[in-house]
């Protein structure tokens, strides 16, 4: 792993997350998650942009973003809140894969 890289990807992040959609936020919180990099400011930043657009989240996205919370052992309750509220509304939208992630974050989680 390249720490000077992924603080550089955080710090850019930072500045521009507001602009993510919730795909982005998915895949940047996946990433970090995989590479166990946890960067609180990024993480709190990458949660306040996901919540209000958690409506415009496919299944993927509801359940990767589960899974990177999970995996690096983060309760951040509103964000819980409305991944599960998404999930409710697309859960037949979801794979098998999606529905295996979804619950092994939440067992894992609660």
């Amino acid at each position: 792993m390249n720490g000077p890289l992924m603080d550089a990807i955080a710090h850019e992040a930072l500045k521009k997350c507001d602009s993510f959609q919730v795909q982005n936020v998915a895949n940047t919180s996946w990433s970090f998650a995989k590479l166990s990099v946890v960067n609180f400011p990024l993480l709190d930043a990458l949660s306040s942009a996901a919540i209000p657009r958690m409506n415009e989240c496919h299944a993927q996205s509801i359940s990767n973003l589960a899974w990177a919370w999970a995996t690096m052992e983060l309760w951040d309750l509103p964000l819980i809140y409305a991944i599960s509220s998404s999930a409710l509304v697309r859960i037949s939208d979801f794979t098998c894969q999606d529905i295996a992630n979804t619950a092994w974050a939440f067992a894992k989680l609660l």
